[in-house]
């Protein structure tokens, strides 16, 4: 018969973790999960897996509940949930698409620019799986599970300190598609609060928020594949 044991309590890891789930541990994860980002170049795909499988290795050291970071069923029924979740990410592809870019190109003075992959099966096909759903997935356990839940750590689990987490982990989230320039990286600010706010409204449940970065960015790759982006 196996026996499981555990390292005794004043041990170096045990003496970690506990300084890790403090307030100052929460910052010190964050950093250590933003750092992760610059072990894979924020325009390779990898990227967001890379910073979803640091999470996940700090979730297990931390023997995290998960369920308290979302990974629950819905309190709602999966008629209403699947559609909030629709809706959050169609509605705010309309938004980004028919009024924040041409709003900010205008301001910014830039052009837009066709993605040229239109009527590309292969191309599309690829990346709604990357993009559409591995993508959603990782960024889901990121920036929703983690990253809010280590900000309320850190700011307090108070409604001020829930507002801070939502505009930080938003401004963390567009901030690390600097790559497409100020246009992209303010759109996708606005897509993480949106996720972010429906995390809350769903009860801080993630299944939801998933499901409209799935839907968001399926949508998108649906108007390039139609040569409409």
């Amino acid at each position: 018969m196996k026996t499981t044991t555990h390292p005794p309590p004043n041990s170096p890891l045990n003496v970690l973790a506990g300084f890790l789930r403090q307030p100052a541990g929460a910052l010190i994860q964050i950093l250590l999960v933003t750092a992760s980002l610059l072990l894979v170049p924020l325009r390779s795909i990898g990227s967001p897996v890379a910073m979803a499988v640091v999470v996940i290795v700090l979730l297990i050291f931390l023997d995290d509940d998960w369920s308290l970071l979302g990974f629950r069923r819905p309190a709602t029924g999966p008629a209403r949930w699947i559609t909030e979740g629709a809706v959050v990410g169609l509605l705010w592809q309309f938004v980004a698409v028919g009024i924040l870019v041409p709003l900010l190109n205008s301001l910014f003075q830039r052009e837009t620019q066709s993605a040229g992959h239109a009527g590309d099966w292969a191309y599309y096909l690829s990346s709604v799986t990357i993009f559409g759903i591995v993508h959603a997935l990782a960024k889901g356990v990121a920036y929703r599970a983690f990253l809010l839940s280590r900000l309320e750590r850190l700011f307090g689990r108070t409604q001020l300190g829930t507002r801070l987490a939502v505009v930080v982990a938003s401004t963390l989230f567009g901030l690390s598609n600097w790559y497409q320039g100020y246009v992209g990286v303010i759109v996708v600010i606005t897509a993480g609060a949106a996720f972010n706010l429906l995390f809350y409204w769903s009860r801080r449940n993630v299944w939801p928020t998933i499901l409209a970065h799935a839907v968001y960015n399926t949508a998108a790759l649906t108007l390039v594949f139609l040569g409409r982006a």
